[in-house]
């Protein structure tokens, strides 16, 4: 016995299909359920409903491979606009280039590019953001998706 197919994939996919169904089919359902409810979180998610929206992700491992359905999904509309590893967080407001970050973590030993050479070698445009900064920046969704304490007092 080796484990389930899909094991590795499993985890992110799930939070892929999580977020999409409550941002596109839920959204759509329950629209009007939505509108009658006075709280915050029915504002907010009427608020994002059919806009692009900003996503970041913590962690581009495994779970953090929510990245590759996300970025491509035409369900929502929306752009990935930073993501982090253990080491460094990229960012582009106009969206990072998914296909050429997985190019470089898949020959780098899962490691993001942590330098402007690298990035440039890579062809990617992005800036380099200290790990933590991730969480503070101006996104409309927040992926957790990295290892566990990785949220903590000292850097919220």
């Amino acid at each position: 016995m080796v484990g389930s197919l899909g094991r590795k994939e499993a985890t992110g996919k799930g939070v892929y299909f999580t977020f999409r169904y409550m941002m596109n089919d839920f959204m759509k359902d329950q629209y009007k359920w939505l509108k009658e409810r006075n709280n915050i979180f029915a504002k907010t998610a009427l608020a994002n409903y059919d806009k692009p929206l900003r996503i970041a992700i913590q962690g581009f491992g495994n779970v953090g491979s929510v990245a590759l359905e996300a970025h491509k999904c035409n369900h929502i509309n929306n752009k990935l606009v930073a993501v982090s590893d253990r080491n460094i967080t990229l960012y582009n407001s106009y969206g990072l280039d998914i296909s050429s970050l997985v190019k470089f973590v898949n020959e780098h030993n899962k490691d993001l590019p942590i330098s402007e050479a690298q990035l440039k070698d890579a062809e990617i445009k992005a800036e380099l953001l200290h790990r933590d900064e991730l969480l503070s920046l101006d996104v409309d969704v927040l992926f957790l998706a990295a290892m566990g304490r990785q949220v903590h007092k000292d850097n919220m």
